[in-house]
């Protein structure tokens, strides 16, 4: 009965409220609902908000993707070091093609797919990629195996700048050089209108919407730059596969070698051959981590191409060479006479190496084990613009302020004046002075600061400017190879440029490779140095590149100074050697 009754008292409650709402609207109850263009509005809102939140979720979606590739490359490179701790190698890339320079093999380029998810224990489809199934990670390794890097391709740009921060020139990941952020915030743009893409959209296989990140060491992945196959991997390209090797040094395409998606250098053989000593290093265009004993650390310089690399601190002796014996002038130009095949040294307070050709200080360098060699003019070039641009390194402490002291020269106001007495047994050569009075060496204390340049990374490198004259292969070939080609000189009909300084403006073009990056720097104002020219001869072949200055020059020492009149056969008694690694 209870029941039945709070039944009925809902009931008459529900018509009772009905009936009230039928007399406020004095509509009848059948016609009570929306009208037709209200239906129309609320639909089109939808669809409105249905749109936006589409686009929002497709953009979302991106980013969760390239979320997972990060991950995914995170998690290969935990799991591939993890091999090489166990087994004291990273394991070959899948796929692989092998990294040449002038045919000798230098690295491997290739997948990390099934076998290497097997090989070092990942689970199935970890380094798939979540759109394209058929895509997988790039994979090098150097040589000896102990050095990897990879690489997977993004959709969206903002995805690899959260991953790797932008290079300080602004430049956007994997476009040219010159690309630049423009227009409404986060939009980026490149020379004209044409946006680069956001997504893979259905053509995952167009490299140009693709946008690389890379993790490990700074090797250099090879991606072509040029024509139907640019932005593909090495171990992508025909023509590479079939030969089964891409030789940096003879290659004529180019490439972009990528130390990570903001740091890489381009180019052909001729600009890539220094890439083989990131494949030692690891460094990219850092500063390497550490160097061999008696060398430091030198930051790269992509206006070179040159990646980071490891000079020698100072000018290359033997390590017993504590008397001079130099065989064309006697003791007193205070060097030691080379000795073929006799390993040299980076030492303090040891006699400069002279004596010796190019090709013997090639050799020589070679001597110290895999990887050194004779120092490149790119090398050079990138320790000179690194000088010049500190300010520790001006006398006014200010870069372009004063001048850039020449050490061990024959100048008493941008070096240590060292021939006052006109006797050549009084050039403090390296790290001692020697009295030919009493025949004793002792140490030369008076004009070290002098001697000593600074770099960026508060390293200290003795005797670029000054001290003996250094041999540098101009070629840049690491192997040594062809290195009395390149430049002759500007003018043969010209044989008397003794002297000349920088701010000649026929001597503009190659200021930007071989001198200061300010035309206006004068030595004798700046103490920079002066092109050593041809001096009444005219050489057309075969010459060869000597740089720094000697302990007897004053006017054409510093550490711009450029000698080209000086033949591959000629020895001196005051011309020596610096190798790198």
């Amino acid at each position: 009965m209870n029941s039945t009754k709070n039944t009925t008292t809902q009931r008459d409650v529900s018509e009772k409220h009905l009936y009230q709402i039928y007399q406020k609207s004095n509509k009848p109850l059948s016609i009570l609902g929306f009208t037709l263009v209200e239906l129309i509005v609320v639909i089109t809102i939808l669809v409105i908000l249905g749109t936006i939140a589409f686009l929002n979720l497709g953009s979302f979606s991106g980013s969760a993707r390239d979320s997972a590739r990060i991950s995914n490359l995170t998690n290969l490179k935990k799991w591939l070091d993890l091999f090489q701790i166990r087994s004291g190698t990273y394991p070959m890339p899948e796929g692989s093609v092998a990294i040449t320079a002038s045919w000798v093999t230098i690295g491997n380029q290739g997948f990390a797919k099934e076998q290497i998810e097997s090989l070092v224990k990942l689970s199935p489809w970890a380094t798939k990629d979540p759109v394209d199934p058929t895509m997988y990670p790039t994979y090098t390794v150097n040589l000896k195996q102990d050095k990897m890097q990879a690489l997977v391709f993004l959709e969206d740009s903002s995805t690899v700048t959260a991953f790797v921060p932008l290079s300080s020139e602004g430049e956007v990941p994997w476009r040219l050089p010159k690309a630049v952020l423009s227009g409404a915030v986060g939009v980026r743009q490149w020379w004209g209108d044409e946006l680069i893409p956001t997504t893979f959209a259905s053509t995952s296989s167009d490299y140009s919407k693709r946008f690389p990140a890379t993790i490990g060491d700074s090797l250099g992945i090879l991606i072509s730059s040029t024509g139907s196959d640019k932005g593909k991997p090495a171990q992508e390209i025909q023509n590479i596969i079939t030969s089964g090797s891409l030789d940096i040094r003879r290659t004529s395409d180019e490439y972009k070698a990528l130390f990570s998606a903001s740091d890489f250098i381009v180019g052909t053989g001729t600009q890539l051959q220094s890439l083989q000593i990131s494949y030692v290093n690891g460094a990219g265009l850092n500063s390497p981590s550490s160097c061999p004993p008696g060398f430091l650390p030198v930051p790269g310089n992509k206006e070179f191409n040159q990646p980071g690399f490891c000079v020698a601190k100072y000018e290359m002796s033997y390590s017993d060479a504590d008397v001079p014996t130099s065989s064309m002038g006697g003791t007193g130009w205070n060097t030691v006479a080379s000795i073929p095949g006799k390993v040299p040294v980076s030492m303090i307070g040891k006699y400069p190496i002279a004596d010796i050709t190019q090709s013997g200080a090639i050799a020589s360098c070679q001597s110290m084990g895999a990887g050194y060699h004779l120092i490149t003019n790119n090398e050079w070039m990138t320790l000179a613009r690194n000088i010049e641009a500190q300010n520790s390194n001006w006398s006014n402490r200010i870069t372009g302020s004063g001048y850039i002291s020449n050490g061990v020269s024959n100048d008493a106001t941008l070096g240590c004046g060292t021939s006052a007495s006109g006797t050549q047994a009084q050039y403090p050569l390296l790290t001692r002075a020697w009295a030919t009075k009493t025949g004793e060496g002792f140490w030369n204390t008076s004009c070290d600061t002098k001697r000593q340049l600074k770099l960026s990374n508060g390293q200290v490198i003795w005797d670029l400017a000054g001290n003996v004259w250094e041999h540098v292969n101009k070629a840049n070939t690491m192997d040594g190879s062809d290195y009395g080609t390149g430049w002759v000189n500007l003018d043969p009909s010209d044989t008397d440029w003794h002297n000349t300084g920088w701010t000649a403006s026929v001597f503009d073009p190659y200021r930007k490779l071989y001198g200061p990056s300010n035309s206006t720097y004068t030595h004798t104002t700046n103490g920079i140095g002066n092109v050593y020219g041809v001096w009444g001869t005219t050489l057309t072949t075969g010459n060869i590149f000597l740089r720094g200055g000697g302990a007897d020059s004053s006017t054409n020492v510093g550490v711009f100074t450029l000698i080209l009149n000086w033949a591959s056969a000629v020895v001196g008694r005051n011309v020596g050697f610096r190798c790198t690694w």
